[in-house]
């Protein structure tokens, strides 16, 4: 690809690689490879390059705790995530990473990050109807986005929806998050032992994955 100048290709590469890194816990490589193909931007760069790179990187940022560049990143995802067409699989994180960045932003008490969330999420939605793959973790962010609103029930509705579509589609991982999430907000209520059965099925998934955030997020409490 570099000796044939196919910038677009390498964008991918990098912005593919990056994300598969970064889900291994290694964010400061992740910065630097999303970091190494920024300068390959050209006027004529699609959108899907854009979705693939500052959508992990504004994600990558957060987990580094570089809030001011993850927010600069996070506004130009959620611009390609609108923008590009869902026409590959492999966008998936890209649109994902950036719901995410939102979400996170918005739960920290940010109130101006509602808006891009809800417009990120109906974004992957729109990447969920031709790739069902996308499907569990549409509906995971939109049980976040009920339980930041307060509504409790309609959360873990969601999160059980979620649950479900993935294990239907064989997702093992994406299982594991709803069950995160649902173990987690019950273990806020108080509610121990069935706090643990959740978030005891979530961790054997997560150790077995190699998925060292989603480890740090339950070992927390």
């Amino acid at each position: 690809a570099a000796e044939r100048g196919d910038t677009e290709v390498q964008i991918w590469a990098r912005g593919i690689g990056a994300a598969s890194v970064l889900a291994s816990g290694r964010t400061t490589e992740a910065i630097e490879l999303l970091e190494s193909a920024i300068p390959m931007f050209r006027p004529g760069s699609t959108r899907t390059s854009y979705v693939k790179v500052y959508g992990t990187l504004c994600f990558a940022y957060l987990r580094a705790g570089r809030r001011d560049e993850a927010i600069e990143a996070a506004h130009r995802a959620v611009q390609a995530v609108h923008e590009a067409a869902p026409i590959l699989v492999s966008m998936f994180e890209g649109y994902a990473n950036t719901v995410e960045t939102c979400l996170a932003l918005w739960s920290a008490g940010d109130e101006l990050w509602a808006q891009p969330s809800r417009k990120a999420l109906k974004s992957l939605r729109g990447l969920a109807r031709p790739f069902k793959v996308a499907r569990p973790r549409a509906k995971l962010f939109a049980g976040r986005i009920h339980l930041i609103n307060g509504h409790r029930r309609r959360a873990v509705r969601c999160w059980k929806k979620a649950h479900e579509l993935a294990m239907r589609l064989d997702i093992p991982y994406e299982a594991a998050r709803a069950n995160a999430e649902i173990g987690l907000l019950l273990r806020s209520r108080g509610r121990i032992a069935e706090s643990d059965t959740y978030l005891d099925q979530a961790r054997v998934v997560f150790e077995r994955c190699g998925a060292p955030f989603d480890l740090e997020r339950i070992a927390r409490i």
